[in-house]
């Protein structure tokens, strides 16, 4: 389990969102946390969070960023379901 815990440590995926698009994704990311479960997905709603969106510079909902150690090294502005997949996968190298 301490390996896990570790993994987490080092990938995250920050998904920010909004009422208008949070039904949607919210179907893609639950199959793609069953597939990938190692990855975390922390979700931010831009109503009722919108701080982080600013301090991460976020010009479009949605936006998933990966995070590795903490260092923002992708990120995709958009729900297409290949784009987002390829980001998980890529959260495990």
């Amino acid at each position: 389990m301490k390996q896990r815990q570790d993994i987490y440590k080092k990938h995250v995926l920050l998904v920010f969102w909004d009422k208008n698009n949070r039904k949607d994704l919210q179907g893609k990311l639950g199959s793609l946390k069953i597939r990938f479960p190692t990855i975390k997905v922390k979700v931010i709603e831009f109503e009722k969070d919108w701080r982080r969106p600013i301090q991460h510079k976020i010009s479009q909902l949605p936006t998933v960023i990966l995070l590795k150690d903490g260092i923002e090294v992708d990120r995709i502005e958009d729900n297409d379901n290949t784009i987002l997949e390829l980001l998980f996968r890529k959260a495990t190298t």
